[in-house]
């Protein structure tokens, strides 16, 4: 039961830094893999017990006991650091500049999930997310397929500059250009050739020219705008909304369980595959650190279909009742067909629930006494979110009585509330997160 890094990522300017410095390639980071932590030990250790999060605006301030790697941290001349527990492990960011504040990370790698799904459910190659501020658009949070950056690498000999990258340095007004027509109109555009638009119509042209940026789509979503695109050109927009609709309540399905991955079964003459599936950033990490892919036990079972009525997943449709399995391993190929995808990655508990016309499936590579309850918890999220979209709300709350009083039993935020309110406040809370501290007599106030 010991903490150790399962990926890291220094930015290139660093790493080329050090390199003219060092000439051995080390970085913090990098020899930071040697270490492990048992939980409470450390920043990183105190963050995962916590389940919270540590600031520290200058590391080489601390104690060997507070902080075992000051000795690394001076050699290398770490000033701030922040750590945040999240997905199952703790994130951990840091600088040799001096922070005021702990920088809010959590709102873009929860959207770095929906970038990624867009670019599965689309084939495109890079995904970004677009927020309004002051009447000027900008990305809080982009993502570039793994083929994209190699491909980008072996043509410019480094990854570090991509169309996806350059756009974050560009800001539009709301209604110019693709991304400020669509944020003004809360509608989606789709430009299939790139070439063929003017700079006045797409102020980003020379970018996409220099990364061969084709086609490109574009749709209201949570409060700003996702952008996605592609080097092949598309006949038409691929419709990816479902699908990152779907990845945020297989997110939350894995944030309240504790599961580290989850995905989702739709039925199509008879049989179920899976038609969206989130894995925690931290499995992701895990998987790539110790296979070298991208593959993980939701990837793979991509590739599989279901009968209704056969296995885990069809009886949950077809009876439409939960299913519970402790231990997926001890079960026999008959009973469990992806037995073993289920071996090769290491699963053990998974619940499957009925959901939306479909299963819904999360599991873990920890072994669960009983099945944590979620269907309730889903059903009113995704209807929070469902009265966010229609309205154009920022957030939405559900109140329930018990002996006389109410209280907010599940809320829901927009990202770009979220982000906001983070970037005004300098902490996590939003109006809705504060609402849940409160409740109310019936016949008390609005609610009661």
């Amino acid at each position: 039961d010991r903490l150790s890094i399962a990926s890291h990522f220094v930015a290139p300017a660093r790493v080329a830094a050090f390199e003219d410095e060092r000439q051995d390639g080390e970085t913090f980071a990098s020899k930071s893999c040697s270490i492990s932590l048992q939980p409470g030990q450390g920043l990183a250790g105190r963050a995962f017990a916590s389940k919270g999060a540590e600031f520290v605006p200058d590391a080489c301030a601390l104690s060997t006991a507070s902080f075992p790697r000051l000795p690394l941290a001076k050699e290398f001349g770490i000033r701030s650091m922040g750590f945040i527990f999240r997905d199952g492990g703790v994130y951990e960011y840091g600088t040799d500049q001096t922070w005021k504040a702990l920088p809010e990370v959590g709102t873009s790698l929860d959207l770095t999930a929906v970038l990624r799904t867009a670019c599965e459910a689309s084939e495109a190659c890079y995904a970004m997310f677009w927020t309004e501020s002051a009447g000027e658009l900008s990305v809080i949070a982009h993502y570039n397929t793994p083929e994209q950056l190699a491909a980008v690498e072996a043509e410019r000999g480094s990854a570090e500059k991509t169309f996806a990258t350059l756009s974050r340095a560009t800001s539009l007004s709301v209604g110019q250009g693709l991304i400020g027509r669509v944020f003004a109109s809360k509608g989606e555009e789709f430009v299939p050739d790139t070439s063929a638009l003017s700079a006045d119509r797409f102020p980003r042209l020379q970018h996409a020219k220099e990364f061969g940026i084709k086609s490109i789509g574009a749709y209201f979503c949570d409060g700003g705008v996702l952008e996605f695109g592609s080097t092949k050109k598309w006949d038409s927009i691929p419709k990816v909304k479902i699908a990152t609709d779907l990845t945020l309540q297989l997110k939350a399905a894995c944030d309240k369980s504790g599961a580290c991955y989850a995905m989702f079964w739709a039925e199509r003459e008879g049989r179920l595959t899976p038609v969206a599936h989130y894995n925690t950033t931290a499995r992701y990490a895990i998987c790539k650190a110790k296979r070298g892919d991208e593959e993980t036990f939701a990837t793979k079972s991509k590739s599989i279909a279901i009968l209704v009525g056969e296995a885990l997943v069809g009886r949950a449709y077809a009876h439409k009742d939960e299913q519970f399995v402790p231990d997926a391993c001890a079960l026999t190929y008959d009973q469990f067909p992806r037995l073993h995808i289920a071996r090769e990655f290491g699963i053990r508990s998974i619940g499957v629930v009925p959901h939306e016309g479909g299963v819904l499936e999360f599991g873990t590579d920890e072994q669960w006494l009983s099945m944590p309850r979620l269907k309730g918890v889903l059903d009113r999220e995704a209807k929070l979110k469902a009265a966010c979209d229609a309205s154009g709300a920022v957030y939405a709350l559900f109140w329930k009585e018990d002996g006389g009083r109410l209280s907010v039993v599940a809320r829901y935020n927009t990202p770009v509330r979220v982000w906001t309110c983070k970037a005004t406040r300098g902490d996590g809370e939003t109006f809705a997160t504060k609402s849940q501290t409160m409740s109310m007599l019936v016949g008390q106030g609005l609610i009661g």
